[in-house]
């Protein structure tokens, strides 16, 4: 799990995401209110799609990130093991998964994640 989080806000600007999505080299922002409660997520899937039909404005105005988010994104507590988290992205086919306390945010679990572990359980049984 990742704690080190770049979130942005639902009237944020799409291009904010995007471009934090660049800087950090990440595949997924969080969507936070004002309250700093989770409220949705933003992928770059769904940026590339918004580039494919136009662009990050509309009629000269930046388009914001209420506008393309993913609402109620599926969300585990802190506690859940590695093989149930891995259970769960699996079975609703998402690519990460927001970790909360209390409704706030504390972490966020990705496909990377994985790719950590998987490479260090084969770096062992192959003794490479």
């Amino acid at each position: 799990m990742s704690t080190d989080l770049y979130t942005v806000h639902p009237d944020d600007p799409v291009e904010l995401a995007a471009n934090l999505m660049e800087w950090h080299r990440i595949r997924h922002v969080p969507v936070e209110d004002h309250e700093h409660r989770l409220v949705g997520i933003v992928t770059y899937r769904q940026i590339l799609r918004l580039l494919a039909h136009g662009g990050l404005e509309k009629d000269g105005v930046p388009i914001s990130v209420t506008e393309i988010m993913k609402r109620d994104p599926i969300v585990v507590a802190p506690g859940l093991t590695t093989m149930r988290a891995i259970e769960v992205m699996r079975r609703y086919g998402v690519g990460c998964l927001p970790v909360t306390q209390d409704d706030r945010l504390v972490g966020i679990v990705t496909e990377n994640d994985f790719m950590e572990i998987a490479g260090q359980l084969l770096e062992e049984k192959l003794g490479e």
